[in-house]
């Protein structure tokens, strides 16, 4: 199944044709593997460790950036005619997704020795909005 969700064909519908395909092609699987692996990683560092937090961090950041860029450059591998305009919804979408994911698997936002926000991390929120936002997304058909 390739990942990029196309837009409406006429009469026939979209390629996509439905909502559970459309939402799984909007979630970047890849770099949320890449991160959990990360994060995993730090989870093993002790909790004293200075770096730990600031990496946490770096890495969220990096893999927020780098998620419209792969993206972007899979779909330019398969699709030389693929433009960023055409390409920009998926793109939001998909990086709004990690996003999520990662706040959902903890990432830097569930370690210890950080200042509390808003009361701090809630693991069932995450799961929460994770569910919502992946399920939503889905009804979104390009035009």
């Amino acid at each position: 199944m390739p990942r990029l969700v196309t837009a409406s064909r006429g009469l026939e519908g979209s390629s996509d044709s439905t909502w559970l395909e459309r939402a799984a092609k909007y979630v970047p699987g890849e770099v949320v593997a890449a991160f959990k692996a990360t994060y995993s990683l730090l989870a093993a560092v002790a909790t004293d460790e200075p770096l730990r937090v600031p990496l946490g961090w770096l890495a969220f950041a990096v893999f927020l950036v780098l998620t419209p860029v792969y993206l972007y450059k899979l779909h330019l591998a398969a699709d030389a005619s693929a433009t960023w305009d055409k390409l920009r919804p998926q793109l939001i979408i998909a990086t709004i997704a990690f996003v999520v994911w990662a706040y959902a698997l903890g990432g830097p936002f569930s370690m210890a020795g950080q200042p509390v926000v808003w009361g701090g991390y809630r693991e069932w929120a995450g799961g929460v909005v994770l569910i919502l936002y992946t399920l939503a997304v889905g009804a979104y058909r390009p035009s």
